[in-house]
């Protein structure tokens, strides 16, 4: 409302002791200068500082596709990976430009849902709709920074579509050109298209659960399934959709590299500590099934060599691990005070295997269902907090890189807490207070009771 530009920074970790994903805003930076990526890196560092955060500690950041952004992350020298959301939604958008029958039927649809928005299209289609029992929802325009709100626009046109038939019969003076049958039979058809796109964006941007580890089961079936008509009878194609879904597959192939061989270290890790989908088998090409999973099992042994310790992966923070000398002093002291009962629970909880076994271990077990029941997906977190114990070094590195989010959607619900902050009544706030006050909104779920 106020016009005011700024850099929301948020940040992602599993906790340790109960392996829940936890989300925080670290800061909301006002930006008063040009957005450029060197402007942007002195930000972030600035804030980074604040919170005592190295850029070592970073696994990864997630951002749209703006070059600044991207180059930000260069700078940086953090990988990167870009949100599946704006993925989703450019495609969607881009397809829509390049098939002139859709995008002509876009304008049609954005019209009929402008004249019936204003009166006295608005009063004349709540009546219809009453008589018609259909669900009294406004209709909404599409727009291209608005993900799946092109599908959001067809769903409540055919919901409306008797009542938009009968005032269109009345053939009043204004009116939008009208629907044809086989218009509404292909609005039909990009819903049921949209529709599937629009829900696996929404299951990736869920900020609770880690769905990191899915998103090459999840692109793997809209091209495999949403977006072919293979199995399909050629008469039963409409060719105009075909050919939508055809430059909207393409596309979505070009900026996406999950499905390949060619896919960044980070994005291919956290696929391997997911035990749902640890072996790749959304990949359809067995050879390059196979590579890939050499190469996850490569990059995770060298991290593990890396690590040198059995008690330590990563630097953790201000809490240091604790070393195999400290653990050997401790043992003694019990085995002194306590004396063979102590010796033989040391034996009993001492992990003999290397670190390389605990690797082949966790590498030949079978990925695990993503199904609990009809109605619940498998959680890997709960997985990984059942059977840490079995793999402690590999859960470290699953805590690691499964909190990786695939989407840019916690920045976005930043600003929509800014606008919520920043209203009509309200748009004089300063750029000081106004980074504060959501600050409060996004974090109060961490802050003490009673503060």
């Amino acid at each position: 409302m106020a016009r005011d530009k700024y850099l929301g920074i948020t940040c992602h970790g599993i906790c340790r002791s109960t392996w829940t994903l936890e989300s925080f805003l670290l800061k909301l930076v006002h930006i008063s200068k040009s957005a450029s990526a060197e402007r942007l890196v002195a930000l972030i560092k600035t804030a980074l500082d604040e919170w005592g955060i190295t850029p070592d500690k970073i696994v990864n950041i997630t951002t749209d596709g703006a070059p600044n952004m991207k180059n930000t992350a260069e700078l940086l020298e953090i990988p990167w990976i870009y949100c599946a959301s704006h993925i989703i939604n450019r495609s969607v958008f881009l397809a829509i430009e390049k098939v002139d029958v859709i995008s002509a039927l876009v304008k049609k649809a954005h019209n009929i849902c402008l004249f019936f928005r204003s009166q006295p299209g608005k009063s004349d289609l709540e009546e219809k709709m009453a008589l018609t029992r259909a669900s009294a929802k406004v209709l909404t325009m599409s727009t291209p920074t608005r993900w799946g709100s092109v599908f959001k626009m067809f769903k409540r046109l055919l919901l409306a579509r008797d009542a938009i038939r009968i005032c269109q019969t009345l053939d009043r003076t204004g009116m939008t050109p009208n629907f044809a049958d086989h218009e509404w039979a292909m609005l039909t058809e990009l819903r049921d298209v949209l529709q599937n796109l629009h829900e696996t964006s929404q299951f990736l941007s869920q900020q609770k659960t880690t769905t990191i580890g899915v998103t090459g089961y999840l692109f793997a079936t809209i091209l495999r399934t949403h977006l072919s008509d293979e199995g399909v009878a050629d008469d039963l194609v409409d060719p105009v959709i075909a050919e939508f879904k055809n430059v909207l597959a393409t596309d979505l192939r070009s900026r996406i590299r999950i499905l390949g061989s060619n896919v960044n270290d980070e994005l291919l890790l956290a696929i391997y500590l997911d035990p749902r989908s640890k072996e790749f088998d959304y990949v359809d090409d067995a050879s390059v099934r196979k590579r890939t999973l050499q190469k996850a099992k490569e990059l995770t042994a060298a991290l593990l060599q890396e690590g040198g310790s059995a008690n330590t992966i990563y630097k953790d923070g201000d809490e240091e691990h604790v070393n195999d000398e400290e653990t050997a002093r401790a043992w003694a002291r019990q085995i002194r005070i306590f004396g063979n009962r102590a010796r033989n629970a040391q034996c009993a909880l001492s992990n003999t295997r290397t670190w390389d076994q605990e690797l082949d271990d966790y590498h030949g077990l079978p990925s695990y269902d993503l199904f609990e029941s009809e109605k619940m997906m498998t959680d890997p977190l709960a997985w990984w907090r059942a059977n840490e114990s079995s793999f402690p070094r590999v859960a470290a590195l699953a805590r690691r890189y499964l909190c990786i989010t695939p989407t840019s959607v916690p920045c976005e619900r930043i600003f929509s807490a800014g606008g919520r902050t920043v209203t009509k009544t309200r748009c004089s706030l300063s750029v000081e207070r106004t980074p504060i006050l959501v600050f409060l909104m996004c974090n109060k779920h961490h802050m003490p009771p009673n503060t």
